[in-house]
């Protein structure tokens, strides 16, 4: 009679199999979700009991991958992506196309991390206020006040450009919708700028009408949807499967504010530790168990 050997899968929320696992399943973030959808679409979305079935496809968007190397980012793939949302999107009625020319939606795939701008004084290694032109004498006034206004120029650019990055880095992320909501409070305009004074894992999910687009070449935009999370202190293959879990059940809907989510960095289950064989049996225990369990 065949043996059928069962493991035992140690979880690492109830038993410390690593460090490691312990530390992530630890770990929060707070992602930050900007979604609009066009109100046609929320309509005809909306059934009786809630969202209808759609399908679609993915597609290959931009991959931003920022000024500095991030191995996790580089090697996480967008298959490794897509899977991830299409099992969160499941549990908000969408599902994958069954042939091509079958789908009510083409989504498109934008991620990668935001980039910061260097400070060009630090760079340079000047602060612009230790230096004066006492060194040299008699022209110590005319080289001060030259290096006054060098000092100046250099600040502007710098400033300027940084804030250029900024207001780019808001767009991808979608937390420009913040900053230029009506009426906002000081206090709240300067916590979503403090958004952005570090680098932030971000995907951008653009629907269009796939019958429109395939049938007819016309790019008719449904509904996009911005999130992101701060990138400091985790891996891209972690903040994946907390971005989908936090961003996707806004999916295809039009939110008022930026929603605010915190949620588990990973996967927020349980972590498979080691294999355990914890007990031999045959073929007719095995049936006879499971005949008890369905009772």
């Amino acid at each position: 009679m065949p043996k059928i050997w069962i493991p035992a899968l140690l979880l690492t929320l109830a038993v410390a199999s690593s460090a490691q696992a312990q530390l992530f399943s630890r770990k929060n973030a707070r992602v930050i979700t900007n979604a609009w959808a066009r109100p046609e679409f929320v309509e005809r979305r909306m059934g009786d009991d809630g969202p209808i079935p759609m399908t679609y496809h993915f597609a290959q968007g931009k991959f931003y991958g920022g000024n500095i190397r991030d191995k996790s980012l580089e090697n996480y793939t967008l298959q490794d992506i897509v899977e991830t949302l299409a099992a969160d999107m499941e549990d908000q009625n969408f599902f994958p196309a069954p042939s091509t020319e079958e789908g009510d939606l083409l989504i498109v795939v934008h991620w990668g991390t935001t980039e910061l701008e260097d400070d060009w004084d630090e760079l340079m290694g000047e602060n612009g206020s230790e230096e004066t032109g006492d060194d040299f004498g008699d022209e110590g006034d005319s080289a001060a006040s030259t290096d006054s206004f060098d000092t100046g120029f250099s600040e502007e650019v710098n400033y300027q450009t940084r804030m250029s990055k900024v207001r780019e880095n808001a767009i991808l992320t979608g937390i420009d919708k913040g900053l230029n909501k009506k009426g906002i409070m000081p206090s709240d305009y300067h916590d979503y700028m403090s958004l952005l004074d570090e680098e932030r894992y971000f995907m951008v999910l653009i629907a269009f009408d796939w019958q429109k687009l395939y049938k007819e070449k016309v790019k008719e935009v449904q509904f996009i949807t911005r999130f992101s999370l701060p990138s400091p202190g985790t891996n891209f293959a972690s903040a994946v499967p907390s971005l989908s879990r936090a961003a996707i059940p806004h999916l295809g809907t039009n939110l008022d504010d930026l929603a605010k989510t915190k949620t588990q960095l990973g996967w927020g289950k349980g972590t498979v530790g080691e294999l355990e064989v914890v007990k031999e049996i045959d073929a007719a225990e095995l049936e006879e168990i499971t005949k008890s369990k369905k009772k």
